[in-house]
């Protein structure tokens, strides 16, 4: 590449990376903040929601491997009782509830690799499988079915950074489908009053909703599933009574024992490092670098 090229190709780059902050913050400008103002744009929408959820593709920053969408009707409530638990008992009950409260769809694009023997099935019929050139093309199918009388629904995701890159430089005929673009991961940080942004799986617990984060065994997550998922956790933040929320915010609640390890191919041990947020340590994990429970990494053993 010549001196010139690379100079335009750097150009290039910063104008994309300007042009994609601009689009965040108009996007997101008039994106509800609190609980608050959730539940009283939720009262005057009459169009409904589309919670979407993209997996990237690991050749591009643009590109993705599956789209999620799941349409939530206007004026959709569900009871406590129908969508609580924190139990695998509860997961069935919970994923047959959501498919017949919403529409759900994950839509994947041919010819490109991913993990599926390590990835979590989607719930639902099988994903649909398009061509890269006819994918904007399906999903603007598939918004346009979800249109009322009022018009087209709004967006809701959750951490919508990636998502937004990928609408603004590879699908930009999708944007025009939605008349305001709603990020819950600020609603949730506000909810439960922490510095730093949760995530999803552990704002799904705090919420009551831990039935339905990924199970270790799952393997990497699932588009069109993290769609129902964001659509379950809209609907229980509209439900959530007025005072204060169910409980505070899960660092590091995990499924069964807090063991994380691998065996390698020749039956060692192979361990993963606990982040010193999940302090204290458990029964029989190995301190380094601080001794005890004090500080410092540890494994479990």
């Amino acid at each position: 590449m010549s001196e010139i090229e690379r100079i335009e190709k750097e150009k290039t780059k910063a104008r994309q990376t300007q042009a994609w902050r601009d689009f965040c913050n108009r996007c997101l400008e008039k994106s509800p903040c609190t609980v608050q103002d959730l539940r009283r744009f939720a009262a005057e929408n009459t169009t409904g929601f589309v919670a979407i959820d993209f997996d990237g593709w690991t050749e591009s920053t643009t590109e993705v491997t599956e789209m999620g969408l799941t349409y939530v009707p206007p004026s959709t409530r569900l009871p406590p009782e129908e969508i609580d638990g924190q139990t695998l008992e509860r997961r069935i009950h919970v994923i047959s509830v959501a498919r017949a409260a919403f529409q759900s769809h994950s839509i994947r694009i041919k010819g490109r690799k991913r993990d599926d023997a390590h990835r979590e099935e989607y719930w639902y019929e099988p994903p649909q499988q398009v061509e890269p050139e006819e994918a904007e093309e399906e999903v603007l199918k598939v918004l346009r079915g979800f249109r009322t009388d009022s018009g087209p629904p709004c967006l809701v995701g959750f951490g919508l950074v990636f998502e937004l890159r990928v609408l603004l430089f590879t699908y930009p005929r999708l944007l025009e489908e939605f008349p305001i673009i709603i990020d819950l991961q600020p609603v949730a940080q506000d909810l439960y009053s922490v510095s730093k942004q949760p995530s999803l799986r552990n704002t799904l617990i705090a919420c009551g909703l831990g039935c339905i984060t990924k199970r270790r065994a799952d393997g990497m997550l699932c588009a069109g599933n993290d769609a129902t998922r964001i659509a379950l956790l809209l609907v229980k933040m509209l439900g959530l009574p007025p005072a204060s929320p169910q409980g505070p915010l899960a660092t590091a609640e995990f499924e069964g024992t807090n063991k994380r390890y691998n065996w390698s191919k020749n039956g060692f041990l192979r361990f993963r490092k606990f982040w010193p947020e999940t302090r204290p340590m458990p029964p029989g994990a190995l301190s380094i670098y601080g001794g005890g429970g004090a500080g410092g990494w540890w494994y479990a053993m």
